[in-house]
Protein backbone atom coordinates (compact mmCIF):
# COMPACT_ATOMS: atom_id res chain seq x y z
CA UNK A 1 0.00 0.00 0.00
CA UNK A 2 0.95 3.19 0.00
CA UNK A 3 0.07 4.22 2.84
CA UNK A 4 0.00 2.86 6.34
CA UNK A 5 -3.06 2.57 8.28
CA UNK A 6 -3.03 4.99 11.69
CA UNK A 7 -3.88 3.31 14.82
CA UNK A 8 -5.96 6.03 16.46
CA UNK A 9 -5.89 5.56 20.47
CA UNK A 10 -9.30 3.37 20.14
CA UNK A 11 -10.68 0.58 22.25
CA UNK A 12 -9.55 -2.46 20.48
CA UNK A 13 -12.85 -3.61 18.81
CA UNK A 14 -13.27 0.26 17.40
CA UNK A 15 -9.91 0.09 16.16
CA UNK A 16 -10.36 -3.60 14.40
CA UNK A 17 -13.53 -1.94 12.99
CA UNK A 18 -12.06 1.29 11.65
CA UNK A 19 -8.59 -1.08 9.97
CA UNK A 20 -11.15 -3.37 8.53
CA UNK A 21 -13.29 -0.02 7.19
CA UNK A 22 -9.86 1.25 5.46
CA UNK A 23 -9.04 -2.26 3.77
CA UNK A 24 -11.53 -2.29 2.40
CA UNK A 25 -11.86 1.04 0.80
CA UNK A 26 -8.16 0.91 -0.23
CA UNK A 27 -8.09 -2.65 -1.94
CA UNK A 28 -10.43 -4.11 -4.85
CA UNK A 29 -11.23 -8.04 -4.97
CA UNK A 30 -10.17 -10.66 -2.76
CA UNK A 31 -7.17 -10.23 -0.08
CA UNK A 32 -4.60 -12.48 1.52
CA UNK A 33 -4.32 -11.89 4.91
CA UNK A 34 -1.23 -13.22 6.97
CA UNK A 35 -0.57 -12.99 10.73
CA UNK A 36 2.18 -13.17 12.06
CA UNK A 37 3.00 -14.32 16.35
CA UNK A 38 0.31 -12.15 17.98
CA UNK A 39 -0.74 -10.69 14.51
CA UNK A 40 -2.83 -13.87 14.40
CA UNK A 41 -5.64 -12.53 16.77
CA UNK A 42 -5.42 -9.29 14.33
CA UNK A 43 -5.62 -11.12 11.38
CA UNK A 44 -8.70 -13.52 12.53
CA UNK A 45 -10.33 -10.15 13.60
CA UNK A 46 -9.96 -8.70 10.38
CA UNK A 47 -10.79 -11.83 8.43
CA UNK A 48 -14.68 -12.41 10.90
CA UNK A 49 -15.73 -8.45 10.00
CA UNK A 50 -14.11 -8.44 5.95
CA UNK A 51 -15.68 -12.34 5.03
CA UNK A 52 -15.35 -13.15 1.53
CA UNK A 53 -13.65 -10.42 0.92
CA UNK A 54 -10.61 -12.57 2.40
CA UNK A 55 -9.68 -15.07 -0.29
CA UNK A 56 -7.21 -17.30 2.57
CA UNK A 57 -5.46 -16.43 5.72
CA UNK A 58 -1.39 -17.74 6.46
CA UNK A 59 -0.51 -17.58 10.20
CA UNK A 60 2.94 -17.36 10.73
CA UNK A 61 4.32 -18.55 14.20
CA UNK A 62 1.17 -17.84 15.11
CA UNK A 63 -0.35 -17.26 19.51
CA UNK A 64 -3.36 -18.68 20.30
CA UNK A 65 -5.69 -17.93 22.62
CA UNK A 66 -3.76 -18.29 26.16
CA UNK A 67 -6.85 -19.54 27.70
CA UNK A 68 -7.13 -22.83 25.49
CA UNK A 69 -3.81 -24.34 26.81
CA UNK A 70 -0.80 -24.10 29.88
CA UNK A 71 1.46 -22.22 27.31
CA UNK A 72 3.16 -19.66 29.83
CA UNK A 73 5.56 -21.57 31.36
CA UNK A 74 6.97 -22.13 27.35
CA UNK A 75 6.83 -18.64 25.95
CA UNK A 76 9.88 -16.46 26.02
CA UNK A 77 7.40 -13.34 26.84
CA UNK A 78 5.49 -14.99 29.65
CA UNK A 79 6.27 -12.34 32.42
CA UNK A 80 4.41 -9.68 29.67
CA UNK A 81 1.34 -11.67 29.71
CA UNK A 82 1.30 -12.36 33.31
CA UNK A 83 1.21 -8.56 33.66
CA UNK A 84 -1.11 -7.77 31.30
CA UNK A 85 -3.30 -10.10 32.26
CA UNK A 86 -2.95 -9.43 36.47
CA UNK A 87 -0.55 -6.20 36.60
CA UNK A 88 -1.91 -3.67 34.23
CA UNK A 89 -0.23 -0.48 36.08
CA UNK A 90 2.96 -2.44 36.37
CA UNK A 91 2.33 -3.87 32.67
CA UNK A 92 1.96 0.36 31.35
CA UNK A 93 4.99 1.38 33.40
CA UNK A 94 7.25 -1.61 31.87
CA UNK A 95 5.76 -0.98 28.11
CA UNK A 96 6.98 3.16 28.28
CA UNK A 97 10.63 1.25 29.52
CA UNK A 98 10.89 -0.63 27.05
CA UNK A 99 10.61 2.88 24.77
CA UNK A 100 12.98 4.15 26.13
CA UNK A 101 15.60 1.41 25.97
CA UNK A 102 14.73 0.71 22.17
CA UNK A 103 15.32 4.23 21.63
CA UNK A 104 18.48 4.91 24.11
CA UNK A 105 19.60 1.24 24.85
CA UNK A 106 18.78 -0.82 21.93
CA UNK A 107 21.58 -3.09 22.29
CA UNK A 108 20.51 -3.95 25.76
CA UNK A 109 16.60 -4.35 25.21
CA UNK A 110 17.94 -6.69 21.81
CA UNK A 111 19.60 -8.88 24.37
CA UNK A 112 17.42 -9.11 26.89
CA UNK A 113 14.58 -10.00 24.24
CA UNK A 114 16.42 -12.65 22.97
CA UNK A 115 18.95 -14.18 25.43
CA UNK A 116 16.74 -17.60 25.26
CA UNK A 117 16.63 -17.77 21.37
CA UNK A 118 16.29 -21.10 19.63
CA UNK A 119 16.70 -22.96 16.50
CA UNK A 120 17.85 -20.71 13.56
CA UNK A 121 16.62 -17.21 15.35
CA UNK A 122 19.87 -17.64 17.40
CA UNK A 123 22.22 -16.86 14.56
CA UNK A 124 19.41 -14.34 13.14
CA UNK A 125 19.52 -12.12 15.97
CA UNK A 126 23.14 -11.61 15.55
CA UNK A 127 22.46 -10.45 12.06
CA UNK A 128 23.16 -6.43 12.13
CA UNK A 129 20.16 -5.98 9.82
CA UNK A 130 18.05 -7.76 11.65
CA UNK A 131 18.76 -6.00 14.41
CA UNK A 132 18.28 -2.52 12.66
CA UNK A 133 15.22 -3.98 11.36
CA UNK A 134 14.19 -4.81 14.88
CA UNK A 135 14.73 -1.30 16.45
CA UNK A 136 12.67 0.37 14.27
CA UNK A 137 9.58 -2.24 14.48
CA UNK A 138 9.74 -1.75 18.25
CA UNK A 139 10.52 2.30 18.51
CA UNK A 140 6.90 1.97 15.96
CA UNK A 141 5.26 -0.50 18.41
CA UNK A 142 6.30 1.54 21.59
CA UNK A 143 5.69 5.10 20.17
CA UNK A 144 3.44 7.62 22.21
CA UNK A 145 3.37 5.78 25.66
CA UNK A 146 3.02 2.28 23.92
CA UNK A 147 -0.61 3.28 24.13
CA UNK A 148 -1.53 1.20 20.94
CA UNK A 149 0.82 -1.81 21.58
CA UNK A 150 -0.68 -1.88 25.47
CA UNK A 151 -4.20 -2.02 23.77
CA UNK A 152 -3.39 -4.94 21.64
CA UNK A 153 -2.17 -7.39 24.22
CA UNK A 154 -4.54 -6.24 26.40
CA UNK A 155 -6.99 -7.59 24.10
CA UNK A 156 -5.05 -10.68 22.95
CA UNK A 157 -4.45 -11.89 26.82
CA UNK A 158 -8.46 -11.99 27.22
CA UNK A 159 -10.38 -15.44 26.20
CA UNK A 160 -10.55 -14.93 22.70
CA UNK A 161 -10.93 -18.91 21.83
CA UNK A 162 -14.78 -18.10 20.77
CA UNK A 163 -13.51 -16.44 17.67
CA UNK A 164 -11.88 -19.31 15.66
CA UNK A 165 -15.01 -21.07 15.56
CA UNK A 166 -16.14 -18.01 13.11
CA UNK A 167 -13.62 -18.53 10.57
CA UNK A 168 -14.55 -19.88 7.46
CA UNK A 169 -11.58 -18.91 5.18
CA UNK A 170 -8.59 -21.28 4.25
CA UNK A 171 -5.82 -21.13 6.47
CA UNK A 172 -2.27 -22.17 6.29
CA UNK A 173 -0.07 -22.40 9.40
CA UNK A 174 4.00 -22.16 8.95
CA UNK A 175 5.42 -22.95 12.50
CA UNK A 176 9.10 -23.52 13.74
CA UNK A 177 8.96 -26.56 16.05
CA UNK A 178 11.47 -24.43 18.10
CA UNK A 179 9.88 -21.08 18.96
CA UNK A 180 9.55 -20.52 21.97
CA UNK A 181 8.08 -17.29 21.64
CA UNK A 182 4.79 -19.22 20.30
CA UNK A 183 5.21 -23.02 21.76
CA UNK A 184 4.30 -25.27 18.91
CA UNK A 185 1.34 -26.30 21.15
CA UNK A 186 -0.58 -23.02 19.96
CA UNK A 187 -0.34 -24.51 16.23
CA UNK A 188 -1.24 -27.53 17.43
CA UNK A 189 -4.51 -26.59 18.75
CA UNK A 190 -5.41 -24.02 16.17
CA UNK A 191 -4.64 -26.76 13.46
CA UNK A 192 -7.26 -29.29 15.11
CA UNK A 193 -9.94 -26.06 15.99
CA UNK A 194 -9.85 -23.90 13.26
CA UNK A 195 -12.80 -25.20 10.65
CA UNK A 196 -10.70 -24.85 7.78
CA UNK A 197 -7.14 -25.39 8.11
CA UNK A 198 -5.57 -26.41 4.53
CA UNK A 199 -1.98 -26.91 5.44
CA UNK A 200 0.37 -27.06 7.70
CA UNK A 201 3.72 -26.41 7.93
CA UNK A 202 5.60 -27.83 10.65
CA UNK A 203 9.70 -26.53 10.43
CA UNK A 204 11.94 -28.03 12.03
CA UNK A 205 14.88 -26.16 13.63
CA UNK A 206 13.33 -23.49 12.94
CA UNK A 207 12.26 -20.07 16.13
CA UNK A 208 10.06 -17.29 15.94
CA UNK A 209 11.60 -15.11 13.59
CA UNK A 210 13.52 -17.73 11.49
CA UNK A 211 10.05 -19.05 10.66
CA UNK A 212 8.63 -15.66 9.53
CA UNK A 213 11.87 -15.41 7.34
CA UNK A 214 11.44 -18.73 5.88
CA UNK A 215 8.01 -17.52 4.96
CA UNK A 216 8.82 -14.23 3.16
CA UNK A 217 11.40 -16.56 1.13
CA UNK A 218 8.62 -18.85 0.19
CA UNK A 219 6.02 -16.33 -0.54
CA UNK A 220 8.43 -14.21 -2.51
CA UNK A 221 7.58 -10.91 -0.43
CA UNK A 222 10.42 -8.62 -0.58
CA UNK A 223 13.17 -10.79 1.07
CA UNK A 224 15.82 -12.62 -1.49
CA UNK A 225 15.77 -15.87 -1.80
CA UNK A 226 18.92 -18.52 -1.09
CA UNK A 227 20.91 -19.58 -4.04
Amino acid sequence: PDRSTFAPDLAFGAYIDRLAEDIAARFDGSLRLVGFSMGTFIALNLAQRLGDRISRIDLVSSAAPLSTGDYLPAMAGAAVFRMARTQQKLFSAVCRAQFLAARHAPGLLHHALFSTARGEDAALVRDPRFKAMLRRMLLGALAGGAVNFRREITAYVADWSSLLATIRQPVTLWHGQDDNWSPPAMADYLSHTLPNVAAFERLEGLSHYSTLRHWLRSSGWGVERRP
